[in-house]
């Protein structure tokens, strides 16, 4: 019919564009075949299930993981009602959506999915289905890698090598790919002998199969870089990772620059080499802000989870900031530091109060106009370096998984490299064109695609008003860093205290305001440890303070547990003078808790205002929403109940 024809039109041209690399055109064609194929031959048949899983191929690359992970768990489903378990189909589906659910920390989902498919299809004795499976048990070493359990891992990886080299042969990029994985899992088990026969063979295959540029050979380097670290080469372990580092900015892969260009920047750190390793941790660290961007969509759970795996690449830049600052203090390190600190605040909150400002022109023809161009520039500047380097290594599983039913054809430039960087070049330079426009007319819609850090500079001249400052922290391992601006001042200052101890204070502080919420009564406020409040203000306050002079309005962004604290409740002083009002009041027997009217608070000093973040700051200040009018007058009347038992008072 009809119908069936174009749906097979739409299928097939789409894959040429996703060959291609094209994923943005493919997603539109896809999405239209699926919709025909569902009505020419049913939501189960196998051609409509392919679509699907051609559909979630295609987003996957764009970045698009909610949309993603659902389209190819509605093609799992569909596929499991009609076929029997173990299945080719289902084996690849499992592949696709494990390596999704690992990308995003997933392992323990990740880990169940996979061990469940290859117990499906234990009895399997196909080729296509054990080729397949050795795919599932590539992706299960990834899996358990990431997890620490290597002894497992190196099982795995043994039995997909098996099941490669009887499949696919020696000379596969699959078998060099977990040649490279059994080599990690090796090293991790201090099994070195073996890992030195296994990686120089995997670098081999790599170099000869797929080139040197390739990003799955920077994952070799990296290997290796850990080899020769075992072995005490420190020259080694620094070539092979300045190599991981470079093919992987070329490449694009955002993920992948970031883990490559972190563990150059620790390697330079233990070289004693700090300023050398600080533009790699800035590149980590913006590849990473550009990563999370890409995961809007899913669920807040698992965005936390993601951005979380990779909290210790902002903790080892703050750090080197720090240390780089005390060893010159003019270079502007530590205004640099509470930039970085910036970036880490709520980034869900965040991100929402900029959707939020977005939504004032997002329906502006402008905006759309340009918006569009851009997506459509990325899109093809992504497709230019995919298929520049490679199309064999899609979502690093098994090969195989197309439709039988089409055959595509492969894009007839892909063997002139020169053709595709000189086309490279000029996409990027129209992509570059218009995002500065988007930057001048709507930087608010950038800042949500790539986010910038809050500045000092900004705070001073744009977000703080006169007579107001600014207290924000960074909660470190071995010590606590307060940054305090004022709209002339700025000053870092770092107070031996490590974390756990603030939280511990912060936590012995909380605990009767808790208890007395809980059981409504104010009796276990008695609790409350005037000498912890003071010794929090000496820890949080008292050594920032002298640049708050002459400020009453304080507005403050803290971290981790500094946002359940409020400051007004600090104690200023505790000696001894303190000490004996304080006593007297608790045993003259006079009105419950009067002994605590008798302590200085630091609400006495300054009005506080807390923020989430400084982003939040920048949000409220520099985008204001709009006042909305009240179209009716209401007067509201209640009956309040202040104790758990007991009506209300009369």
């Amino acid at each position: 019919s009809d119908t069936k024809l174009s749906a097979a039109a739409h299928v097939l041209f789409a894959r040429v564009l996703h060959e291609q690399g094209r994923h943005a055109e493919a997603e539109a064609l896809l999405r239209q075949g699926v919709a025909l194929r569902e009505k020419g031959f049913g939501e189960t048949d196998p051609r409509t299930i392919g679509a699907l899983f051609q559909l979630g191929k295609t987003l996957a690359p764009q970045g698009k993981y909610a949309d993603a992970q659902a389209i190819l768990q509605r093609a799992l489903d569909r596929q499991r009602r009609v076929g029997r378990p173990g299945h080719p189909q289902e084996l690849k589906l499992v592949n696709h959506i494990a390596n999704l659910k690992l990308s995003l920390g997933r392992t323990v989902e990740a880990e169940a999915l996979l061990k469940k498919a290859l117990d499906d299809s234990r009895d399997a004795n196909d080729n296509k289905i054990l080729r397949t499976r050795g795919g599932t048990y590539f992706i299960l070493t990834r899996v358990l890698l990431k997890r620490g359990r290597y002894a497992e891992a190196e099982t795995a990886a043994r039995a997909a090598q098996a099941l490669y080299e009887r499949t696919l042969g020696a000379e596969h990029p699959d078998t060099a790919r977990n040649l490279n994985q059994l080599g990690r899992a090796l090293i991790e088990q201090k099994k070195i002998a073996e890992a030195k026969q296994v990686l120089p063979r995997a670098l081999a295959l790599h170099l000869r199969l797929l080139g040197p540029d390739h990003p799955e050979t920077a994952k070799v380097h990296a290997n290796l870089a850990r080899l020769a670290a075992a072995q005490q080469q420190p020259t080694e372990v620094g070539q092979h990772l300045r190599k991981a580092v470079d093919v992987a900015r070329r490449s694009g892969r955002a993920q992948q620059l970031a883990n490559h260009a972190r563990a150059y920047g620790r390697y330079l750190v233990r070289q004693q080499r700090g300023k050398e390793a600080l533009p790699y941790y800035r590149e980590a660290v913006d590849a990473l802000d550009r990563v999370f961007a890409n995961t809007r969509g899913l669920g807040e759970d698992v965005r936390e989870g993601f951005i979380g795996q990779y909290a210790g690449y902002y903790q080892e830049l703050i750090e080197l900031l720090i240390q780089l600052h005390e060893g010159d203090r003019v270079r502007g390190y530590d205004r640099e530091t509470l930039a970085v600190v910036s970036r880490t605040q709520s980034r869900l909150f965040t991100e929402l109060l900029r959707q939020a400002d977005v939504s004032h022109f997002s329906a502006e023809p402008a905006f759309l106009e340009l918006q569009q161009r851009r997506e459509i520039l990325q899109g093809r500047a992504n497709a230019l370096r995919q298929v520049r380097f490679s199309r064999a290594d899609e979502a690093e599983s098994a090969r195989g998984d197309a439709d039988s039913e089409e055959t595509v054809p492969r894009d007839p430039e892909a063997g002139s490299l020169q053709r595709f960087d000189a086309r490279a070049v000029v996409m990027e330079k129209e992509l570059a064109t218009v995002e500065q426009r988007l930057w001048r007319e709507f930087p608010r819609y950038m800042e949500l695609t790539q986010p910038k850090p809050v500045t000092v500079e900004e705070l001073q001249k744009r977000l703080l008003r006169p007579g107001e400052a600014l207290l924000t922290y960074a909660l470190l391992n071995k010590r606590t860093a307060i940054f305090a601006v004022t709209p002339t001042g700025f000053r870092l200052v770092l107070v031996p205290t490590p974390r756990a101890d603030v939280a511990k204070l912060i936590q012995s502080v909380r605990r009767p305001e808790e208890r007395m919420a809980a059981a409504g009564s104010l009796a276990v406020l008695t609790e409350l440890n005037p000498e912890a409040l003071h010794t929090l203000y000496r820890t949080l306050v008292a050594p920032a303070e002298d640049l708050l002079q002459g400020t009453r309005r304080v507005m403050v962004v803290g971290d981790g547990p500094i946002h359940t604290l409020p400051l007004e409740m600090l104690v200023t002083r505790y000696g001894n003078d303190e000490r004996r009002a304080f006593a007297g009041a608790r045993a003259g027997g006079g009105a419950e808790l009067a002994e605590y009217a008798t302590l200085p608070y630091l609400g006495a000093r300054y009005r506080f205002r807390y923020q989430p973040s400084l982003a939040a700051l920048a949000s409220q200040r520099l985008y204001p929403k709009r006042g909305v009018a009240p179209t009716r007058e209401l007067v509201s009347f209640a009956d309040p109940v202040f104790e758990r038992e007991g009506g209300a008072s009369s």
